[in-house]
């Protein structure tokens, strides 16, 4: 695996896969030469996070309302960055809450590897990861108890409205005629999908945003939940 810096930003690279880490922490192109395709639609990023504001109306520790993830918020506060043999590590405080994030490659492996360690001291919020991918779907495939489950992408009517979060055990696939795309979980089950709109004023290609649930900070029945140290991981892999 190369790592090599470029500007403000890092390039990795394996032979099967080539990523740009850039200034913000934020994964801009993870071009996979096999396909010959850039898994990330331009205008977008993987690897940034979002918190939203999680008040349910009910069971404070196990509802998600559809209504918080109409709440974004980016966590865009500065990072520093180290290069690392086979990666690049990215580091971001956001108040008393810290996300060290580890981005990178191994030898012959044709995906791209995140882990993220978590000093977690927010109230009543949820923390979200972006992972866009340059496929265009009508569903994603969630991996569940026994199997993986169809859910619409892109929402039509109440019935699908009411399906914005799913179970994300190991995996979500998305696919079109010529590539699939997984986010390969490894740790906590929740994730949602939306369409991501083409956009010639901003530069923005159409695709599918992914986005992992990776902490929740509730204040009934323990006011403590969650709060303190966590780690997670996950990885991009076409094919």
């Amino acid at each position: 695996v190369q790592v090599s810096q470029e500007g403000d930003g890092f390039v990795m690279d394996n032979g099967l896969i080539r990523a740009v880490v850039a200034s913000d922490g934020e994964v801009h192109s993870i071009l996979d030469r096999t396909s010959g395709r850039d898994l990330v639609p331009q205008g977008s990023s993987v690897g940034g996070y979002e918190l939203f504001k999680d008040e349910p109306y009910m069971w404070d520790a196990w509802d998600l309302e559809r209504d918080a993830l109409l709440t974004a918020s980016p966590v865009d506060d500065p990072v520093t960055m180290e290069a690392l043999d086979s990666g690049v590590q990215v580091s971001r405080r956001h108040g008393e809450t810290t996300i060290v994030t580890t981005i990178g490659l191994t030898p012959g492996g044709r995906q791209l590897d995140f882990t993220a360690d978590v000093d977690w001291h927010q109230d009543e919020q949820l923390l979200k990861v972006d992972i866009p991918v340059a496929v265009q779907a009508r569903y994603a495939q969630f991996e569940c108890q026994y199997g993986f489950i169809d859910r619409p992408i892109q929402k039509n009517n109440a019935a699908e409205e009411a399906q914005f979060e799913s179970c994300t055990h190991r995996f979500v696939r998305i696919s079109d005629d010529d590539l699939a795309v997984g986010v390969v979980n490894a740790s906590t089950y929740g994730g949602d999908t939306t369409p991501i709109h083409y956009d010639e004023k901003v530069g923005k290609e159409a695709g599918t945003l992914v986005r992992l649930t990776r902490m929740s900070a509730p204040g009934f029945p323990d006011p403590h939940t969650d709060r303190g140290k966590h780690s997670f991981a996950w990885s991009i892999v076409p094919g």
